[in-house]
């Protein structure tokens, strides 16, 4: 309860927020009571030893248009489990005739997956020998189903795009671990998005749009994976052509995905890194850590 929260912040006693953005769905969310509440206990915590955690990168960017330090945000996360490879392995597994692209994700709207067929289609048009295998996973809404559905009839795309509707976490998993690119479409309603976090963790080049929360923080552009411009079909098509004709380099950013989650954006490294925070603040020391988890949002 706030009451609860306002108490404790009031006796100065260390205080984290955990908080995804503010504003998914622009600045309408400013008539909202809960919004009100957070500027409320934004304003008792001025001076006050409270700090937030961003699970995002457009989150410090929200709390500060509502009156929050940039000197109180750290960076943060979801952290799904990570699992172990045997690296060389993994990218060998990869290696087939054609480059396999998977989306996964609920089928609404603003997940975009239309946004995804669309930049695949452009590939295929701008060059008709090129050699690619398609999945798409997911269920929801189903007039998005019948729409892409549709889609890849009228464009006769059903032999290169699979649909393959909802399938278990392990059937999942094992297609991120056969997958070249992995690729995620979400608009600016994606806080974060840890399917990025389990696909890097397989070893994909991840191609995400710069709207999902992750992004800034996870991807460095060319190096463990690319970012493209949300809403733009053939921004998306680019990025996605480098990548399949340029398949050592694809394999490399596959690689650096899996050591950026392996050595700095998994739960275990979190921890130990916020317990550090914790010193740090306590001992009003510099922050230990210039990138990653409880580095500081705003350098």
């Amino acid at each position: 309860p706030n009451s609860v929260i306002n108490r404790r912040i009031l006796s100065n006693k260390l205080t984290f927020f955990l908080s995804e953005r503010l504003f998914k769905k622009g600045l309408v969310k400013i008539f909202h009571y809960k919004l009100w509440l957070q500027i409320w206990s934004n304003i008792i915590a001025y001076n006050k030893n409270t700090h937030l955690l961003c699970d995002g990168s457009f989150v410090g960017k929200d709390f500060a248009a509502i009156g929050l330090s940039k000197k109180k945000m750290w960076k943060h996360g979801y952290f799904p489990v990570f699992e172990k490879y045997d690296l060389q392995q993994l990218i060998f597994v990869k290696e087939h005739s054609m480059v396999n692209i998977l989306w996964v994700g609920r089928i609404i709207y603003w997940k975009e997956p239309l946004e995804f067929i669309k930049a695949i289609k452009m590939v295929r048009d701008s060059d008709l020998s090129v050699k690619i295998h398609v999945d798409i996973v997911g269920s929801g809404t189903s007039a998005l189903e019948e729409e892409i559905k549709t889609y890849l009839v009228q464009n006769s795309m059903q032999d290169m795009v699979i649909y393959h509707g909802l399938k278990s976490n392990e059937t999942v998993v094992a297609m991120m671990e056969k997958a070249n690119i992995f690729v995620s479409t979400s608009n600016k309603q994606e806080g974060w998005g840890a399917v990025v976090n389990e696909a890097m963790n397989r070893g994909c080049a991840v191609v995400v749009s710069d709207a999902v929360g992750c992004a800034a923080y996870l991807i460095k552009d060319q190096e463990n994976g690319m970012i493209y411009r949300s809403g733009s079909p053939s921004d998306l098509c680019s990025k996605l052509k480098y990548l399949i004709h340029n398949r050592q380099h694809m394999r490399e950013m596959g690689r650096n995905a899996y050591d950026t989650i392996a050595n700095k954006w998994n739960g275990e490294i979190a921890a130990e890194r916020f317990l550090q925070l914790i010193e740090d603040i306590k001992n009003n020391s510099k922050p230990s850590y210039l990138d990653g988890p409880c580095s500081r949002d705003f350098p």
